[in-house]
């Protein structure tokens, strides 16, 4: 595997919200769609799990879940605009970073497992409650412009 590859999708999980319970992929037409949308779908899995194992938890992880993806929806429309008009981010999502991606997801969920699961799934819910549309987008952002650099220098084609 190209290790520079995973440097967008560490990005995503080093935003506070990597680590899932299942391999996840973003459903995303593009590259630039799919490093957008990972965050929405790190968030996702991480309250997935997080429900079935801190049921306690799940009423209100889930509304704030539902609220991030407003922030998230919110916070990428500059984005996708961009995206649909950049010929290295409009590219077909290539395997290699799929597989970068699942990587780092399952990498995460094992780390994760070991630690303290009420803990861990309270900073979740802190982390989703906090998460400003500024965020986001800058998350988003850094992850993109990550890509287009890695594209630049050659170490993606």
């Amino acid at each position: 595997m190209n290790t520079r590859l995973l440097a967008p999708v560490f990005l995503m999980c080093t935003s506070g919200l990597c680590l899932a319970d299942q391999h996840v992929v973003p459903s995303a037409k593009n590259v630039g769609e799919f490093l957008a949308l990972g965050q929405v779908e790190v968030a996702k899995s991480r309250v997935a799990y997080c429900v079935t194992v801190v049921p306690d938890l799940a009423i209100e992880l889930q509304a704030e879940l539902i609220t991030y993806r407003a922030k998230f929806d919110e916070a990428i429309r500059p984005t996708l605009k961009r995206i649909s008009t950049s010929p290295t981010l409009s590219r077909p999502i290539p395997d290699e970073l799929v597989n970068a991606f699942e990587s780092q997801m399952t990498d995460g969920l094992e780390q994760w497992k070991k630690s303290d699961a009420p803990t861990t799934c309270s900073r979740m819910l802190d982390i989703l409650k906090n998460t400003t549309v500024s965020s986001i987008r800058d998350v988003s952002e850094q992850s993109i412009s990550r890509y287009e650099e890695a594209v630049k220098s050659g170490a993606i084609r």
